[in-house]
């Protein structure tokens, strides 16, 4: 495994030392290093995540990703590396506490609750009996309960992250004003509410029942090529960061398989229903413009 580092294209020690404060007169830590480092190892550790999460549902893998995160974040975890006079590779150490993260997730008692069932996106099924739809939307409105305890902003976090429209943590961070480590910070919050609440729900079976979500934004989106989904998508994120946070509240949570309904939107918001409609289709229809229904 050869990384940047190896190749003198990135001086991973100097991030970490700038990260824990080395050399500054007031030790402050440098938060712009911390996130330049977790760019830079995102894709090894989602890789090796993966891998040893082989045929596990995508919340599990989302989660030791951000356990992962939560550990190379920690300034103790990093000055274990960082003073260890046989330390090796920056990166070839992030493989490593990426694989531990993976394994300790499978053995969690509750990971069967919170990534064994894709709580989620929920596989479809068209031989999914009427009990397991109606267990489904069960499922749907407690976890719209859980979510709709914490405050909007978090909500955004949480319904960001699990839109059709998949963006990064970063794109997250950015667009709610928060560092990537608040971000997972907020999704494990959430997640380990919601999973409190659903535990009574989830089974295997449940699985195969598709929560009842709405489709994309755009007409024709799972006909494209992998590669045009993604630019359809960048280019939905890129008008949607031109909105209000309030907006993108309000898209995100509309455009997610939990499909909240725009009543309870504006409730949360503390807003008009008719006001939030509004959003919605303007939003709806400046992304028509974009992608116009004919041409998929």
């Amino acid at each position: 495994m050869i990384c940047d580092c190896q190749l003198n294209l990135f001086n991973c020690e100097e991030k970490v030392r700038r990260f824990l404060g080395a050399g500054r007169p007031d030790g402050s830590m440098d938060l712009a290093a911390r996130d330049e480092l977790i760019e830079k190892m995102t894709p090894l550790v989602e890789r090796i995540v993966a891998s040893k999460l082989q045929g596990r549902w995508r919340q599990d893998r989302a989660c030791a990703v951000q356990d992962t995160f939560l550990k190379l974040c920690d300034p103790a975890k990093l000055r274990t590396w960082l003073e260890n006079p046989k330390r090796t590779w920056f990166c070839h150490w992030v493989a490593v506490v990426a694989s531990h993260a993976a394994i300790d997730w499978v053995r969690r008692p509750d990971s069967a609750s919170v990534g064994g069932v894709d709580i989620l996106p929920g596989a479809a099924s068209t031989h999914a009996s009427v009990e397991l739809q109606e267990l489904a939307e069960r499922l749907r409105t407690e976890i719209i309960a859980g979510l709709f305890e914490f405050k909007w902003e978090w909500q955004l976090v949480f319904c960001m992250k699990f839109s059709y429209l998949e963006p990064s943590v970063s794109d997250i961070a950015h667009a709610v004003n928060v560092s990537e480590e608040a971000v997972f910070f907020r999704l494990r919050k959430i997640k380990e509410r919601i999973a409190c609440r659903c535990e009574s729900l989830l089974s295997p079976a449940v699985a195969k029942a598709a929560l009842v979500g709405t489709c994309h934004p755009v007409d024709g989106f799972n006909r494209l090529e992998p590669a045009r989904r993604d630019q359809v998508n960048a280019a939905i994120r890129g008008l949607l960061a031109a909105r209000p946070l309030k907006e993108q509240y309000a898209f995100s949570m509309k455009y997610s398989p939990l499909a909240v309904s725009p009543d309870l939107l504006a409730a949360q918001l503390q807003e008009d229903e008719n006001t939030v409609r509004g959003w919605l289709a303007t939003i709806e229809k400046e992304i028509q413009h974009l992608f116009p229904p004919e041409q998929y």
